[in-house]
């Protein structure tokens, strides 16, 4: 077998979504004679992320893959550490406090093993310079796979356009000393292309996330029955929204309406990540019920995950509190189980000015696999063009309240069935995007010298 140093910082039992799409690669690559080393987070020596207990899906990997954990140097938060990770430094900082362990295991790991190649996922993007700096010495090619945007990637402002144009610097670093760049979408292949075009646009490749299913197991129909006049409506949600109010505001605020320390705030892409929050199902929701009163204590909205308080306070505006259910943090080995009993899942997507959203939602693969139609308040980008090819959901427009609130009537009058475009689904199972992978890799070897 052909064995590469496997770098992805976050691996379960870390429970977290970045977690999964590297995860899979590992679980299948073996199937295609690819034996990783995995390098990454000791779970038990960190306090940043939740853990999956039962370890279930280390249980799950084939005896190929080996697992090199590597504690990270702990940190103590304050308000003056975030401040200089905001305005004195870019990026992440657990590069800075990684390296030392992980340095001296890379080394460990290619002295000991025949390392063909390695691959590195980000984010966190700061840890590919480990990845860099040992493809370097070591002469070996490396993979780059993206599964977020970077520079580009704009949850919240940049300290000022300087703190931007170093990130854009350190981005275009990587992606030169990377022999192949993997990314999730087109759109977002689009991107790194359109930000940086003095690199080589046959380097870019894109490997959508997936589910771990094979195509006998794709459902053929996503159903949601109809509801008599006394049964509850489930509507779920699991995860993480990724919006920060703060942000938002900031996004819409002129220079002089902001505190002193934030006059310089430059974002170079122009997204509303609150199109991303549950805020446009919510108002929605709560016009369909002002309409529909008979449904005020049947529909609820079922959150998996950690709430926090802006969500909280945004259930309360649109006086929604009695009908949101805050089930919290619950393992992924453990969500079909927990979601049986929800009726449709809720997708959401950034609204772009001028350009499109590139992201697919992990949990979207999730949604599919539990057998779920999805109600998907989205906008044009990856998100929308993914539910209408596959047929996995009904498409909602956030801006449009009136008419979703006659959407939802009749869809809770009438159920849906949708026939799920399976043959389009296909190359989403992550036997099909591991096999893509293997043929990067392996291409990446051959054309190293």
């Amino acid at each position: 077998m052909t064995e590469i140093l496997f770098i992805s910082f976050q691996y379960p039992p870390i429970n977290v979504g970045g977690a999964i799409r590297p995860y899979m690669f590992s679980k299948y690559l073996p199937k295609f004679g690819i034996k990783p080393i995995v390098l990454c987070l000791d779970s038990d020596h960190q306090n940043e992320y939740n853990t999956d207990k039962t370890h279930q899906l280390i249980s799950e990997l084939p005896e190929e893959v080996i697992i090199k954990k590597v504690p990270i140097k702990p940190t103590k938060p304050s308000i003056i550490n975030k401040f200089i990770q905001i305005y004195c430094s870019i990026g992440d900082n657990k590069y800075k406090r990684w390296k030392k362990n992980a340095q001296t295991t890379i080394d460990y790991i290619i002295n000991q093993h025949d390392i063909k190649a390695i691959y590195f996922t980000a984010p966190p993007f700061s840890n590919g310079e480990l990845a860099i700096n040992a493809a370097k010495k070591y002469n070996l090619p490396l993979v780059l796979d993206m599964r977020d945007g970077w520079s580009k990637w704009c949850i919240a402002p940049y300290a000022s356009i300087i703190h931007y144009q170093l990130t854009k610097l350190k981005e275009r670093t990587y992606f030169k000393s990377a022999k192949s760049i993997i990314t999730v979408t087109n759109v977002l292949k689009d991107v790194f292309i359109e930000t940086h075009p003095n690199i080589r646009t046959n380097k870019f490749h894109v490997i959508p996330n997936g589910f771990d299913v094979t195509s006998e197991e794709i459902p053929e129909f996503l159903e949601a029955k109809k509801h008599n006049v006394d049964s509850e409506i489930k509507i779920g949600y699991i995860g993480a929204f990724y919006y920060n109010p703060t942000a938002e505001k900031s996004l819409l605020s002129s220079w002089w309406q902001k505190k002193p320390y934030r006059w310089f705030q430059y974002f170079p892409v122009h997204e509303r990540w609150i199109y991303r929050s549950p805020y446009f199902f919510l108002k929605s929701m709560s016009k369909f019920i002002t309409d529909n009163p008979n449904y005020k204590n049947r529909l609820k909205f079922i959150f998996i995950g950690t709430a926090q308080n802006w969500l909280l306070k945004m259930v309360e505006e649109f006086g929604l509190t009695n009908n949101f259910d805050n089930r919290g943090f619950i393992e992924h080995a453990k969500l079909s189980e927990a979601t049986k009993d929800i009726d449709y899942f809720l997708a959401t997507s950034v609204k772009v000015k001028d350009g499109l959203d590139y992201a697919i939602a992990s949990k979207t693969f999730d949604y599919i696999k539990f057998k779920k139609p999805i109600l998907a308040f989205v906008t044009e980008g990856s998100q929308k063009e993914f539910i209408k090819n596959s047929n996995t959901g009904l498409i909602f427009n956030p801006d449009q309240t009136e008419l979703n609130s006659t959407k939802l009537k009749e869809l809770f009058t009438k159920g849906c069935q949708l026939k799920v475009n399976t043959q389009y689904l296909e190359s989403f199972t992550r036997y099909n995007t591991t096999k893509e992978l293997s043929k990067i890799i392996f291409n990446s070897i051959t054309t190293q010298h």
